[in-house]
């Protein structure tokens, strides 16, 4: 049995490719693992959104109303 960690893997086709020219039939696969998500990354990427959100409407505002006054 082989074990390899892949980094940015992809499917294509009915092959699992990475860079640097790993390629490997997917029938050939017994099992995959992935890494869990990172809850602070998961967080700051919510306030993100929903930072670039409240500024988009309050500049739509502006648009709409003509009164742009802070």
């Amino acid at each position: 049995m082989l074990e390899l960690e892949l980094e940015r893997p992809a499917v294509d086709g009915d092959q699992l490719v990475a860079p640097g020219g790993f390629s490997m039939p997917l029938a050939d696969i017994l099992k995959l693992e992935v890494q869990g998500i990172s809850i602070l990354r998961t967080i700051g990427f919510g306030y993100g959104v929903a930072g670039v959100a409240l500024v988009l409407a309050i500049i739509y505002d502006c648009q709409v109303n003509d009164d742009c006054t802070f």
